[in-house]
């Protein structure tokens, strides 16, 4: 451990143990039953932006303690050395107060020193800043539209989650669909080559369903290609390492999934819980509240102020070896109060607030406009859940006959009646049918997400 410690400083090592222990626990979780809720919890344990959100809300709380510090007491120490090469003279009559000189003597005087130095502490206090004191306000505010910021980043995280989650069910139904349908197409191909050894079917039969069977194969190898790409753009919105992708895969059916919504009834729009639950139209909001602070800021920055100050310390006043000189040092205090008036800022004002005031009814008009907006979703996402669930039980119908008819085409053949072809359309017709239910029921899904999405309840 000391040799260790002679090629990495204490700060390297902290970086490479939370490296290691990060990557270890990113590996130890399991992705072979994968939920909604875990993945959910993954990303937003694990992608930077959160992690940067974390940070700024820590950078919000450090600039108001910041700001605080203006009022402690403040004390400098300075020391200043002056040199005077030009000193004021005046002649004075001496002889008017020197009894001993003629009365009309004179003389020229010179009033201070080549040398001047001062050394010594000046404190300064805050007594009454009501412009400092909002000014902590307006700051303190911030970090309610970080964390605004914040949930509209985590929104986002969850809304691109989901449809990756989503994507992947429904691949994943696709795939099992497929490889159905090859192992119909590859039984199809064996029934032609045994048909026609027994004379019973051509050699075009036999070509046909080599390349029904080709047609099958490849269609099932882009679904499993597909699945691999949505497995890996869900690790990625996960935070974990793609190269996982062959060993994640989501718990559940598709059918289950699609349970959960047969009997949900979408409710109206309700504007008021939209407007508290969508950060989006909530940063209107705040930045209203951040304005009408900075309003009150600039109005306090109109009062008075006032300040307490001291100087401890010692002059030096000579002509000849500058804070050297003997008996040239002596000691200098004193106390005060001052107070600042900012008049010039009364005529201003109106000026300097205009600006606050015209971006409040900027954010009221894209409030409103936002809001209109997220009722237009709403509406257009309601209708299309309603619509994709009514046509999904038909679509599920579709299937079912279309098993049948593929049922009967087989049947059919195997008795000596039916014809190759009829097969061949019965498992395209089939494979449409599969695909379209699959259509729906992503729309569906997607349906209810924007449902979600458009009423700010994506958790």
């Amino acid at each position: 451990m000391s040799s260790f410690r002679y090629f990495f400083t204490c700060r390297a090592f902290y970086s490479v143990l939370m490296l290691i222990i990060t990557a270890g626990n990113t590996h130890a979780q399991d992705l072979s039953a994968l939920t909604l809720e875990q993945a959910l919890k993954s990303a937003l344990e694990n992608q930077p932006s959160e992690r940067a959100f974390r940070i700024e809300n820590q950078i919000s709380t450090a600039q108001v303690d910041k700001a605080r510090l203006q009022k402690n007491l403040k004390l400098n120490g300075n020391v200043d050395m002056q040199a005077n090469p030009f000193l004021p003279a005046s002649v004075v009559p001496v002889g008017q107060f020197n009894v001993q000189n003629p009365t009309d003597e004179t003389r020229a005087i010179r009033f201070g020193t080549w040398w001047q130095a001062t050394a010594g502490v000046t404190a300064t206090k805050s007594l009454y800043d009501a412009g400092l004191n909002a000014q902590i306000r307006e700051q303190d505010f911030q970090s309610d539209i970080t964390e605004n910021n914040h949930a509209l980043n985590r929104q986002n995280i969850a809304l691109e989650l989901t449809k990756a989650w989503y994507a992947l069910l429904l691949s994943t139904e696709e795939v099992g669909f497929l490889k159905e349908n090859y192992r119909k197409t590859d039984e199809l191909l064996k029934d032609a080559l045994n048909r026609r050894n027994g004379g019973a079917a051509t050699e075009s039969a036999v070509i046909n369903a080599r390349m029904q069977l080709n047609s099958a194969r490849i269609q099932l190898e882009q679904a499993e290609s597909n699945r691999k790409r949505n497995a890996e753009t869900l690790l990625y919105r996960m935070g974990i390492s793609p190269e996982r992708a062959g060993e994640t895969v989501v718990k559940g059916t598709l059918a289950e999934a699609l349970s959960q919504l047969e009997k949900f009834t979408p409710p109206s729009f309700d504007a008021t819980s939209t407007a508290t639950n969508r950060p989006e139209i909530q940063q209107f909001l705040l930045d209203n509240r951040l304005q009408q602070l900075r309003l009150e800021t600039e109005k306090a920055r109109l009062k008075p102020t006032l300040s307490a100050f001291a100087f401890f310390g010692m002059n030096n006043l000579t002509n000849d070896a500058p804070l050297f000189a003997e008996n040239s040092w002596f000691s200098n205090g004193n106390i005060g109060l001052q107070m600042k008036i900012p008049v010039s800022g009364y005529w201003e004002q109106q000026k300097q607030n205009l600006p606050i005031s015209l971006k409040q009814q900027y954010n009221s008009a894209r409030q409103e406009e936002y809001l209109n907006q997220t009722r237009w979703e709403y509406e257009q996402a309601r209708t299309a859940f309603i619509t994709a669930r009514q046509q999904l039980t038909l679509r599920k119908d579709d299937i079912d006959l279309a098993r049948q008819q593929l049922e009967l085409a087989s049947n059919t053949l195997k008795g000596g009646a039916g014809i190759p072809s009829d097969v061949l359309n019965a498992q395209t017709t089939l494979r449409e049918k599969e695909f379209n239910w699959l259509q729906t029921a992503g729309d569906l899904l997607l349906a209810e997400l924007a449902l979600r999405k458009a009423s700010g309840k994506l958790f």
